[in-house]
Order: C-alpha cells, then structure tokens, then sequence
C-alpha cells in the first residue's frame, strides 16, 4: 500500500498539488512515519530543483531535436502525387456532369448552361481536328494535363522552399 502512497506522492507534488489533509492520502501521511519522510524528501527535492536557475540547452542537443521535430511537421496530408489525379477526375466529373444535366434542362440555370453548349458547340463543328474523342474525353485530357501541370509547379516550389 505504501508504493502505491508513494506514486501518489510523487504526482502531486510534480504536479503542484497539495495534500489535502482529510483525504486518505492526508489519512495515510499522518499515521506512517516512513510516508512522511519520503513526502518531505520528495518536496525538498522539488524545491531545490524549481529555485536552481534555468539553463539553455547545447546547440548540438536543440539541432537534434529540431531535427527530428521538422520533417514530421512539414508533412502534408496527401502528397501532391495523389492530390492532383483526384483534383483532376472530379473536376472532370463535374464538368461532365455540368455538361450532361446543365445543357440538357435550360430551366435548371440557363446562364450556366450556356457555356458548356457552346463549347459542345465548338467541339462538334471541329470534330474533324478531334477525332472521334467525346466531350468528356477530351475534357478529362486536358484537366488531366492541367492537373499535372500544376503537382509540377507544386512539387518544384516545394523543394525549392526546402532547400532554402
């Protein structure tokens, strides 16, 4: 039972609590002399430590610790590498599905579907230069490309502001 005193002890003191004297703590310090000399040790030393003066850390040990801090903090979420294929596909899903409803019912938003038609408009006259590739084909390729594009300016300027 006195380990368990002890352990008790020990935490209120490092945490700045004081024994209360009716509780069974208290109870227990007043009948066992062994207790009573481990909590006076234990606040001596308690004390002794907070009036010794603070000193800073050595370079060397702060580096260390940074060090292994950093790299922890600095990592995102999802690396570009996986954000932007998903940015990519639902925007293009969006925008095929802009594409199907919007253009399809003019009640629903008719100054929004307005631009997609005319560029389904654009794509059918120049369907010849296209091929035979869809709307939505040629709308995932180019945010696809547009996607990539961008990991590349991101992954570029990160490691640039690594390096720095």
């Amino acid at each position: 039972m006195c380990e368990e005193i002890r352990q008790a002890i020990l935490e209120h003191t490092l945490e700045g609590e004081p024994i209360a004297p009716d509780s069974p703590l208290g109870a227990h310090l007043r009948q066992c002399p062994d207790c009573q000399r481990y909590h006076e040790a234990i606040v001596q030393v308690d004390t002794a430590l907070q009036a010794m003066p603070l000193q800073a850390a050595p370079s060397w040990i702060v580096e260390r610790v940074l060090a292994r801090i950093e790299p922890n903090r600095e990592q995102p979420f999802l690396p570009w590498t996986v954000w932007v294929p998903l940015l990519s596909l639902f925007a293009g899903l969006a925008w095929a599905y802009a594409a199907f409803v919007w253009a399809r019912s003019a009640q629903i938003a008719p100054t929004v579907a307005v631009w997609p038609t005319q560029l389904e408009i654009w794509l059918s006259t120049h369907q010849g230069a296209l091929g035979a590739l869809s709307l939505s084909v040629v709308l995932g390729l180019i945010f696809s490309v547009l996607g990539v594009g961008v990991g590349f300016y991101v992954g570029r300027e990160r490691r640039a502001t690594a390096e720095r």
